[in-house]
C-alpha cells in the first residue's frame, strides 16, 4: 500500500512527527556533546583539521533548520523545498565528518542522519538520491584527502566505514518506511470503520424516519377516508402528497447513486424556473413568516438543462432556506458572468463548522437542524449535488452557525 505524501493540507505537516523530531534532537545532541568534548578535551582531537570551522558548521546547521522550517509555509506543497533541505543537511553533515577526521572521525554515523529524515519527508527514490549523493561524497573523500596516508589499512577502514554506513541508512530506512506504512494502515483501517458506523448509524435513522413520515399520512388518509367530506379529502390529499414526496426523495436518491436516469437538456429559461419555485413555496414560507426577496437578476437566461431535476435542485435549496430561517430573510440572486451563479441566502440558524463537511452525504443532517425539522429525511442536499454535477456544474456553501447559510450553484453556459 502507498503512503500518502507526508506534506499535507497547507501547513507544513510531516507523518510520525515525534520520530522525526527524536532524530533531529539525537543528531544535535550529538554534536552539541561533541563540541564540548572538543572543548575541554583538544588533545585527544589532535586530527581535526580546524575546530573553529567545525564549530561554525555545526552552528550554521543549527541556524538553517530553524530558519528553513520558519520560513517552509508558503512551500509546502513543493517537493523541490523538501529535496533542497535533505540534501543541505547531507552537506553539512558530510562537512562534519571531513572536518572532525574524515574516515576517522567519530561522527560518521550522522551521515545516515539525512538519509533517515529524507524518509520521513520523501519518497523512496529521493531517499535512494540523498543516500547515493552521500556515499559518493565518502568515497571521494576517501581518494581525495590528504591529511592521512593512503596505506591498506587506511582504505579498509574507509570502505568498511562506507558498507557500514550503507547498511545502517538501509535497515534504518526500511524500519521507518514500515513504521509509516503500519501507522497508515491503522488510521486507514479507523477510519473506514468510523465511516462504516456513521453510514450504518444514518441509515437506521433514516429507516425510523422514513417509517413515520410515511405512518403519519397512511394513518391519517385512514381516518380520513372513512369520514367522506370534502374537507377530509383535501387532508386526504395532502396526507398523499407527504407520501409521494419521501417516496420520490428515496427514489431520486437511488437514481443517482445508480446512475439510472438520463437526462433530457432543453432550452430553458433559468429565470423563469427560479420565478415558479419562488410562486410554489410561498405559502410554506408564509406559515414560517420568512421573506424570500428574488433581486439582482438579469431579465433572461437560456441555458440547457433537464428542467424537473433542476427545478428540484434548486427548489431543495430554496426550501431549506424556508425551513431553517423562521421568522427572516431569504435572498436570491442570478449573476451571469463566465458562468451562471445562483445564490440564495438566508440568515437562519446556520450550520455548525464541524459538520460543514459532510453536509451533502446522503442521509446527514446537521445537529441543530435535527431540532428544527426532525422528520426531514436528508437526502435533500445529496441529491441537489448530484443533479448540479451532471448539468457540469458545482455547488458550495458558505455558513456561520447562528449566522446564516449562503448556498452558491455555478451552471456552465450552454
Amino acid at each position: 500500500m502507498a503512503i500518502p505524501a507526508t506534506v499535507k493540507n497547507k501547513k507544513f505537516a510531516i507523518r510520525l512527527p515525534k520520530f522525526f523530531n527524536l532524530v533531529r534532537i539525537f543528531s544535535f545532541v550529538n554534536i552539541s556533546i561533541f563540541i564540548l568534548f572538543i572543548h575541554y578535551f583538544p588533545e585527544y582531537f589532535a586530527y581535526i583539521l580546524d575546530r573553529k570551522i567545525l564549530i561554525i558548521i555545526l552552528l550554521s546547521l543549527t541556524f538553517w533548520d530553524i530558519i528553513f522550517y520558519a520560513a517552509i509555509s508558503p512551500f509546502a506543497s513543493r517537493k523541490i523545498v523538501l529535496y533542497a533541505n535533505n540534501i543541505s543537511w547531507a552537506l553539512f553533515m558530510f562537512g562534519v565528518v571531513y572536518v572532525s577526521g574524515g574516515v576517522y572521525s567519530p561522527l560518521i554515523i550522522t551521515l545516515t542522519f539525512p538519509i533517515i529524515t529524507t524518509a520521513f519527508d520523501l519518497e523512496a527514490k529521493a531517499s535512494r538520491i540523498i543516500g547515493g549523493l552521500i556515499m559518493a561524497m565518502f568515497i571521494a573523500q576517501i581518494f581525495l584527502d590528504m591529511r592521512f596516508p593512503h596505506t591498506k589499512s587506511y582504505f579498509s577502514v574507509g570502505f568498511t566505514a562506507v558498507f557500514l554506513i550503507g547498511i545502517a541508512a538501509h535497515y534504518t530506512y526500511v524500519i521507518i518506511k514500515e513504521t509509516l506504512r503500519q501507522k497508515y494502515e491503522k488510521e486507514e483501517a479507523a477510519r473506514k470503520y468510523s465511516d462504516l458506523l456513521e453510514a450504518d448509524e444514518a441509515k437506521s435513522e433514516f429507516i425510523t424516519i422514513a417509517s413515520h413520515q410515511l405512518r403519519t399520512p397512511l394513518t391519517e388518509l385512514k381516518w380520513l377516508i372513512s369520514d367522506g367530506d370534502s374537507q377530509s379529502i383535501i387532508k386526504a390529499k395532502n396526507s398523499v402528497d407527504k407520501i409521494i414526496k419521501v417516496a420520490d426523495s428515496i427514489l431520486l436518491a437511488s437514481e443517482q447513486t445508480k446512475d439510472e436516469f438520463k437526462y433530457k437538456s432543453v432550452p430553458s429559461d433559468l429565470i423563469i424556473i427560479l420565478k415558479e419555485i419562488i410562486d410554489d413555496l410561498k405559502e410554506l414560507a408564509s406559515k414560517r413568516n420568512t421573506a424570500i426577496h428574488f433581486e439582482d437578476y438579469p431579465e433572461k437566461i437560456i441555458i440547457s438543462i433537464d428542467q424537473q431535476r433542476m427545478r428540484l435542485a434548486l427548489a431543495n435549496i430554496i426550501d431549506n432556506a424556508i425551513l431553517y430561517s423562521p421568522n427572516g430573510d431569504i435572498h436570491i440572486t442570478v449573476k451571469e458572468n463566465s458562468e451562471i451563479i445562483v445564490s440564495v441566502a438566508d440568515n437562519g440558524i446556520g450550520i455548525p463548522e464541524d459538520q460543514q463537511k459532510r453536509i451533502f452525504t446522503k442521509l446527514f443532517r446537521a445537529r441543530n437542524a435535527l431540532s428544527i425539522e426532525p422528520n426531514e429525511t436528508g437526502l435533500g442536499l445529496f441529491i441537489t449535488k448530484s443533479i448540479i454535477e451532471k448539468h457540469d456544474g458545482r455547488i458550495w456553501f458558505e455558513s456561520k452557525e447562528g449566522k446564516g447559510t449562503t448556498f452558491f450553484v455555478a451552471l456552465p453556459k450552454k
